[in-house]
């Protein structure tokens, strides 16, 4: 990677205060996250980075912008994120295990902050009580290579609220094989392997929760509590008498106890097993307690934390109050102390940015610097009132563009890459400015900055997203979005890595198969599915797959194998299972590649007689492609922007086009499918659709009515429930050319 950092206007002042002494000041004229993002990635001043950084912002959205800003200025800066609960403790829904992970994984980091660490959080998430300091120190422990592990560690980890897994695929959770511990603390980013020689660590490893695979070896392994809420020895007693003392005092009914009173008493968390957190310890800590005393405090739009933090006290307050009935029913001032937005820290500095100047009792102690942004709707407004691509659009943007690259204000523009990428280098290059593209592994600030300076018609084109579009008068920068050009979309949320992972397995074990069902190993062959057995293994309750094999020959897979297994697709009867540690599958993969190659051959000449025919190449509206695109109401995915873009470079060349596009049910096929047919409608060539079943050709004509709705563009349909005479009147229509899609 290649970066070059850029010294702002900003660094300059605050060092210049933190040298005079100052220790409060009030930055007036931005709230914006992306300048502060900018800045405080571009910040390298040893005076500014000589104690930790905490940020505090509005809401959680300004969380994400703000990491999502310094990871597109340099992604070097790493930075760890305090989410609030998800929901209310008096709402009758339990927080995500993703947030307490989050949350427990932050308090670690903040502990053993060093100068120049970056923390973000809300004044919500602040003001949200946790377990002590203390306690929570005490049950931490660094490990590193030739240290020894502590004894029983089984034990040890499921005090701290780990639990065992035959796998470790989220955080939180451990497995012991031999001499090998897989566990997964959540102020680690991976899962770690420890190798140990008897007790001793040997090495340590980052390791993929998907394929289990080791990847890097890395110094030190952070283990924190694994959860804010564990049960205590000491505390055990007194705490099962103080939840019944809180059900005598609220009436609340012996049959809605006995479930968590049963858990309490044999000592296992439960949903909502969070919420007892008053009860649990003697005192509780905020999040603050938990940094050093000396930190530099950022905090972002202050009267808006303010707002967020009486909104949600009164929403708790208010649940509470209806909710007196329930079995969880924690005393709201026992988990809540709201945070206050002029906190400073006994030894370090505050430093606030707020639109306006915000009096205070000790105001003559605040020194105040001007740094001011503003919106960049003046552009975008007029980007998106005018069609993109039309003469009128070219115009009006050009000259809006070339205005303010003259005045020596630079522009950026991040987005990501693809046909949109592409689109505007066009467009760029229309309006007489030039688009400089910047690669992937490049944060060159200081270069691109001094480039623009040097020549006005440079516009630096980055294949990163910024948080938002923002000008930064005092640094003469302008950062725009893809938005600003092609409009904003709807994102459509796709699940990654373990939770991706479990849910593929979840439709194969219980969706796709049933006991009797053929299906084939990768290195076994074909087997009949038993249905699923818990064994256990090591003291561990696991579920595995019981497939069967010739001869009564069983093999037992872990689920979490269960993409080594595959619905054997062919109808045949039991009498072609293969035996386990037999060659009958061997033999059949050699048949197997024997046929494939074969076929291959007879690809290749048939690939090479296509190679030699030629046809005119698409001629594309590039300004009624745009306005279909528009109509999509997502945002696209990469792999569908990629098969999108291979579609339009086979249009643009001669020779016929000849490709396969494969996906997942919901991924957006159809969505790729109804490009390439309005690509070729626009070259004044006809569409043919054909579907499998007859079902599928009404929900096809369906979704291709309503997706080229507005547009002059006759779509009709085809199959056995279309009458005789209905049908010669398409083929008709087809003939004379008024049918554009069938």
């Amino acid at each position: 990677m290649k970066s070059e950092w850029a010294s702002t206007r900003l660094e300059s002042i605050l060092e210049r205060e933190f040298e005079i002494g100052s220790e409060k000041i009030l930055v007036r004229g931005t709230t914006s996250v992306a300048a502060l993002g900018f800045a405080l990635s571009q910040a390298q001043s040893k005076k500014i980075n000589d104690l930790p950084h905490l940020v505090v912002v509005p809401s959680q959205a300004d969380c994400n912008r703000l990491q999502q800003s310094l990871e597109a200025f340099d992604p070097l800066r790493q930075s760890f994120v305090l989410p609030a609960s998800d929901v209310s403790p008096y709402s009758g829904l339990y927080p995500s295990p993703q947030t307490i992970a989050d949350r427990v994984g932050f308090l670690g980091r903040a502990l053993r902050s060093r100068d120049g660490d970056l923390y973000i959080a809300t004044g919500v998430s602040l003001s949200q009580r946790t377990l002590p300091k203390k306690l929570f120190e005490s049950l931490s422990r660094l490990l590193k290579k030739d240290d020894e592990i502590p004894g029983d560690f089984n034990s040890w980890l499921e005090e701290r609220g780990y639990s065992a897994a035959p796998v470790v695929e989220d955080r939180g959770q451990y497995a012991l094989r031999g001499g090998i511990v897989d566990i997964w603390s959540p102020a680690e980013a991976k899962p770690i392997r420890i190798e140990l020689f008897g007790d001793q660590i040997e090495s340590l490893r980052t390791f993929s929760p998907n394929d289990q695979r080791s990847i890097d070896e890395v110094r030190e392994l952070l283990l924190v509590p694994a959860k804010e809420t564990l049960y205590l020895e000491d505390r055990y007693e007194k705490l099962v008498s103080a939840v019944r003392a809180d059900w005598d005092r609220r009436k609340v009914p012996a049959h809605e106890r006995e479930d968590i009173l049963r858990s309490l008493l044999q000592k296992q968390a439960f949903p909502g097993f969070e919420f007892l957190l008053p009860f649990l310890y003697d005192s509780t800590s905020s999040a603050l307690e938990y940094f050093p005393d000396g930190m530099n405090l950022w905090i972002l739009d202050p009267e808006s934390i303010d707002r967020e933090i009486d909104e949600t006290f009164e929403e708790w307050r208010s649940d509470e109050h209806a909710s007196t009935a329930s079995v969880l029913h924690p005393p709201l001032e026992k988990i809540w102390e709201s945070f206050n937005p002029t906190f400073r820290p006994t030894v370090g500095r505050s430093i606030t940015f707020s639109l306006i100047e915000t009096l205070q009792d000790d105001s003559s102690q605040v020194r105040v610097v001007p740094y001011r942004s503003a919106s960049t709707q003046d552009l975008t407004g007029l980007s998106l009132s005018l069609p993109f691509g039309s003469d009128q659009w070219f115009q009006a943007i050009g000259q809006k563009l070339r205005t303010i690259r003259d005045s020596g204000e630079r522009v950026f523009i991040g987005l990501r890459t693809g046909p949109p990428f592409e689109r505007l280098v066009l467009a760029l290059e229309r309006m007489n400015l030039t688009p400089v593209r910047v690669a992937n592994d490049e944060y060159l600030w200081a270069q691109w900055l001094s480039d623009q300076d040097n020549d006005p018609k440079i516009v630096h084109l980055v294949p990163r997203t910024f948080g938002e579009s923002v000008r930064i008068e005092e640094e003469r920068l302008l950062l725009l979005r893809e938005d600003d050009f092609f409009g904003k979309k709807e994102h459509r949320r796709r699940s990654s890595g373990a939770e991706d992972f479990q849910s593929q397995a979840k439709r194969l074990a219980f969706g796709d198969l049933k006991p009797g069902d053929l299906v084939v190993h990768v290195k076994h062959g074909v087997g009949q599915y038993e249905g699923l057995k818990l064994m256990p293994i090591g003291g561990i309750e696991s579920e595995f797959i019981q497939v069967a094999y010739k001869d009564k020959d069983k093999l037992y897979l872990p689920v979490y194998r269960v993409g080594q297994l595959q619905k054997y697709s062919s109808s045949a009867s039991t009498t072609i299972l293969d035996k386990l540690g037999g060659t009958s599958w061997e033999k059949t993969k050699s048949k197997v590649r024997s046929h494939l190659r074969d076929l291959a051959s007879e690809l290749l000449e048939l690939y090479a007689k296509r190679a030699e025919a030629h046809r005119p190449s698409f001629h594309l509206n590039e300004q009624d492609i745009t306005q279909f695109e528009k109509g999509f109401p997502y945002e696209e995915t990469e792999d569908q922007l990629r098969a999108i873009d291979d579609i339009r470079k086979d249009l643009d060349s001669t020779k016929p086009m000849d490709r396969l596009i494969c996906g997942d049910v919901g991924f957006g096929k159809t969505e790729v499918a109804m490009r390439a047919a309005f690509f070729a409608i626009q070259d004044r060539k006809q569409v043919a659709i054909l579907a499998p079943t007859t079902v599928l050709t009404f929900q096809h004509f369906e979704t291709f009515r309503k997706r080229f709705d507005g547009w002059p563009i006759r779509i009709q349909v085809l199959n056995r429930f279309v009458s005789t005479a209905d049908a010669k009147k398409v083929i008709a229509g087809l003939k004379d050319g008024s049918i554009d899609i069938v």
